[in-house]
């Protein structure tokens, strides 16, 4: 079975989504903060194909810490100096001919 993740939300926003993921995957799980969050929608057809087609996902505690942990790794470890780009000289002596300058 292919399972996809909604995230970062609770509940999906479009019904555009929801079509896309009912053609690409056969469920969709969406990340949900407690046990009984039931996301509300005022679409009763989009609910029932989320009650349908959906999977409440509930991260258990070692999964929230590897989460953290990737994301903390990401953030603190030490940057790379960024990359300079350097214009060939003909690079420049083409783009002045162009512009009319040579």
């Amino acid at each position: 079975m292919r399972l996809a993740l909604y995230y970062p939300h609770t509940k999906l926003h479009t019904e555009n989504i929801l079509k896309r993921s009912l053609l690409l995957w056969d469920r969709l799980e969406y990340i949900v903060p407690e046990e009984k969050y039931k996301p509300d929608y005022k679409d009763k057809r989009f609910e029932r194909a989320l009650e349908l087609f959906g999977i409440p996902r509930l991260p258990t505690d070692d999964e929230k810490k590897k989460a953290h942990d990737s994301i903390m790794e990401v953030f603190t470890r030490p940057r790379a100096a960024p990359a300079r780009r350097r214009r060939s000289a003909y690079f420049s002596r083409c783009l002045l001919r162009r512009l009319g300058c040579k």
